[in-house]
């Protein structure tokens, strides 16, 4: 496997578990807090848990997204530097 491909399963399963772990606590004590006091909070702690995962993906992804133009932009600018070089040896010569 290349470089990229295990970049890219990474970032699947750190979004998926940033989804996942909010949503099942958040459920967890939903239902602790049923079972313990029978008040019907439940649904909202899901929701909540649910909103939570999507903030935490969103977060992950623009970063993810943000790094990775910051790499290209650095590539871009070594390439034109190299090539500033060149044609300033092309000139000198």
């Amino acid at each position: 496997m290349n470089h990229d491909t295990l970049r890219a399963f990474s970032m699947i399963l750190q979004i998926g578990i940033s989804i996942l772990v909010p949503v099942f606590l958040c459920l967890a004590v939903g239902l602790w807090i049923e079972g313990k006091w029978g008040i019907g909070v439940t649904v909202p702690f899901l929701i909540l848990g649910i909103l939570a995962g999507g903030r935490n993906a969103w977060i992950l992804a623009k970063k993810t997204v943000d790094s990775q133009k910051t790499e290209e932009t650095e590539e871009i600018y070594d390439l034109m530097g190299e090539w500033k070089e060149e044609k300033s040896d092309e000139k000198k010569e």
